[in-house]
């Protein structure tokens, strides 16, 4: 793709079948072996990886290039293991960006995704604590539901400092998608309706 801020060439993924009426661009995508390059990254900070040589298990495009991307956006999204299953609702959320900025988003904030599915635990419209700054975005299954409506993913998580799930993986569950083994990919997308 071209970014015309700095006129040059970046390397990202677009997904233009996975949703009926929806485009999505990469913005992000990385193993669980890789979480140690991100799980102190949030979105707001200018981390670019892999730019110009795309990578399923480590990759990010820059602040800049995903501030230009956000423009023309009107949703996000995170998906796990896209590189090898291609969309699968178990394991994924999807929000309005007017909702979940991730460009600006800090702290702990309650923000109503219109989906997200952890471990097969569902909600719709749902009010779900998102976790940023100074650690990656994601949510934490565990704790999450004691401070936002959404808690049923309560429910098998992992406890003592929470389960993270979408990102950050300081403590994880081999029942997440995104965090089963070291191969599992997390990807965050914005895209277009």
């Amino acid at each position: 793709m071209y970014d015309p801020a700095s006129k040059s060439f970046y390397q990202t993924f677009c997904d233009l079948t996975s949703e009926n009426g929806f485009v999505w661009t990469l913005l992000e995508s990385f193993s669980l072996a890789n979480k140690n390059g991100f799980n102190v990254q949030p979105f707001f900070q200018d981390y670019p990886v892999s730019q110009n040589s795309f990578k399923w298990n480590k990759f990010r495009l820059s602040l800049p290039i995903m501030n230009s991307t956000l423009s023309h956006s009107t949703h996000v999204r995170a998906t796990c293991n896209f590189n090898t299953d291609e969309l699968v609702t178990i394991d994924y959320l999807r929000g309005k960006t007017t909702e979940l900025n991730i460009l600006l988003l800090k702290g702990k904030p309650c923000v109503t995704l219109e989906y997200i599915n952890i471990r097969g635990y569902k909600g719709y419209n749902s009010s779900v604590m998102m976790n940023q700054e100074p650690w990656h975005l994601h949510t934490d299954s565990h704790d999450g539901g004691d401070v936002c409506p959404f808690n049923g993913a309560k429910s098998g998580s992992i406890g003592g400092e929470g389960e993270d799930n979408f990102g950050y993986y300081d403590i994880t569950n081999p029942l997440h998608r995104c965090s089963s083994v070291n191969d599992s990919t997390t990807q965050w997308w914005f895209g277009e309706q």
